[in-house]
């Protein structure tokens, strides 16, 4: 085409710079937040070579499913930048063909929004796999967690279904406030579940802590610090799907805070199970607090006290005390043996880490036992009995410390231990 004859670009449209606006703020915030997923999945990777993990079943299954959200992930972003680059040619001159882009730009906007709602499927999987793993014998919170699950894959196909049907018909479309409510309401109800029933674990925990250590200043447990992380990043994470429905509900779809959602929300979901695997592993890196490591030593202390308070006592009572402190000295060596056998290993598992401080608060009922029989020669035999028990015990939590069940490699707990 001569010179002459060329058509000259003329300014862009205000309408032209919203649209161009949209587009650069939707690209370089999903290129953003896919920058933050690639460097903290490549950090768990290595947390988990450096530290060396048992791959159990379900870290490989969550191993898995990372693998996949970020795959998901990228794919929607490379998607959504096809998209726009498609519409940027139909804007210019000399457009292509429609019948030919048309049908290309319908499969993308289908596919995109098939990907983001697997993402968020599959984030909700890990949401209910944090609850479930903590009631292994509670059929009625595992049933409860697998129907709220049901639900948000019956609201994440159902929107789906919907959505492709419209866009084949109208490929601008892109959703309304009922897809909304059928997408967003199954998945904050299943978090809010999920949430719910951590917190109730964690309450329950702290009750058994404050029930046997109320007299002592001892630290919040590091169990009882996991849980809590959990709680707090449910909530956190909850808020965000919360401000996704009112958002949906109250804006037009083509408003910026609607926009923000739409393009955060896919990699937020990717992100959050990435972000609790790190905070746990730090949160296992940590050295045991001073309190916690004194509770061992302060069985021996008050076996050393008991020595000398015999000498003021004659008869059966001295025997007594004798049998009561041999029993504890002979726990207290158990204990180092096993202690040492897990400290070889690698970073406790959760499971580890409350059988341990299970047994080590029984060790602390034991402790406050042997100062009452210090000072008083009440109920001696009762207290015989109780302290037996309290080593039986004690005994049967530790001997399951490197169990399967223990080390995350099943989920089936053993029997003479019951439910975590």
């Amino acid at each position: 085409m001569p010179l002459t004859q060329m058509q000259t670009s003329l300014p862009l449209s205000d309408s032209d710079f919203l649209v161009l606006k949209s587009w650069v703020f939707e690209t370089a915030l999903g290129s953003l937040l896919l920058g933050v997923q690639v460097t903290l999945s490549i950090v768990v990777l290595c947390v988990f070579v450096v530290q060396d993990f048992p791959l159990s079943k379900s870290r490989l299954a969550l191993l898995f499913v990372t693998i996949v959200m970020f795959l998901a992930s990228f794919s929607s972003l490379v998607m959504i930048t096809e998209d726009i680059m498609i519409q940027l040619s139909l804007a210019g001159y000399n457009p292509p063909d429609s019948r030919e882009v048309i049908p290309l730009v319908t499969r993308l906007r289908i596919g995109l929004d098939l990907i983001t709602r697997l993402n968020y499927i599959m984030g909700d999987t890990v949401v209910v796999w944090r609850a479930w793993v903590l009631f292994p014998q509670r059929l009625v919170v595992r049933v409860t967690l697998s129907i709220c699950l049901l639900g948000s894959f019956v609201g994440a196909f159902l929107d789906i279904g919907l959505l492709a049907k419209v866009v084949l018909k109208n490929i601008s479309y892109t959703g309304n406030k009922t897809d909304i409510i059928i997408l967003v309401v199954p998945l904050i109800f299943t978090n809010f579940t999920a949430t719910t029933l951590i917190g109730f674990k964690t309450w329950h925990h702290f009750q058994s802590i404050q029930k046997n250590l109320s007299a002592t200043n001892r630290s919040p447990s590091r169990v009882l610090k996991i849980l809590l992380l959990l709680i707090e990043s449910g909530l956190f994470y909850l808020a965000f799907w919360i401000g996704y429905l009112v958002i949906g509900i109250t804006e037009d779809s083509g408003t910026t805070a609607n926009q923000a959602f739409r393009a955060i929300m896919p990699e937020l979901v990717a992100i959050y199970p990435i972000l609790i695997i790190l905070v746990v592993a730090h949160e296992n890196d940590k050295p045991e607090s001073v309190n916690d490591m004194s509770l061992s030593q302060s069985i021996q202390f008050a076996s050393v006290r008991a020595s000398k308070s015999e000498d003021h006592h004659s008869g059966s009572w001295s025997t007594s005390t004798a049998t009561v402190r041999q029993m504890q000295l002979q726990e207290y060596s158990l204990h180092d043996s096993d202690q040492s056998v897990i400290g070889s290993t690698s970073i406790a598992t959760v499971r580890q880490m409350q059988l341990q401080e299970e047994a080590d608060d029984l060790r602390q009922q034991m402790r406050q036992l042997q100062q009452a029989v210090d000072t008083s020669n009440d109920d001696m035999q009762g207290m015989q009995v109780a302290m037996r028990r309290m080593m039986e015990h004690i005994l049967s939590l530790e001997s399951q410390l490197n169990s399967d069940w223990a080390r995350g490699l099943t989920d089936e707990p053993p029997p003479m231990y019951g439910e975590i």
